[in-house]
């Protein structure tokens, strides 16, 4: 669905598409479901401006009133990172920057 995609993926790069692509979906569904607003279409008149607004990052963060010092917001933000090579490098690196928020 248009909005869960970088743009490596709509792009249809598939020499970069690999597990950082689905981090970005993560991170959006993650900021989606803090919100309950979707950070890139909702508002947005079509498709087009949804991929624009992807194009354009960086993701507009909600405020999340738990995140006192902004780690979390940190980690999304670096989630959802238009360009891959921002990301973490790894559902693994991802997962364990998350435990360390969580205090595990």
């Amino acid at each position: 669905m248009i909005g869960y995609a970088p743009p490596e993926q709509y792009r249809n790069k598939k020499v970069d598409i690999d597990g950082r692509t689905d981090l970005f979906a993560l991170g959006v569904t993650m900021v989606e479901g803090l919100s309950g607003r979707h950070p890139f279409r909702d508002g947005a008149r079509d498709g087009g401006e949804v991929v624009r607004r992807i194009e354009m990052g960086p993701l507009a963060l909600p405020s999340i009133p738990a995140d006192h010092d902004g780690r979390l917001g940190d980690f999304l933000s670096a989630l959802t990172q238009r360009r891959m090579d921002c990301r973490p490098a790894s559902a693994a690196e991802a997962l364990s920057w998350l435990q360390e928020l969580s205090g595990r």
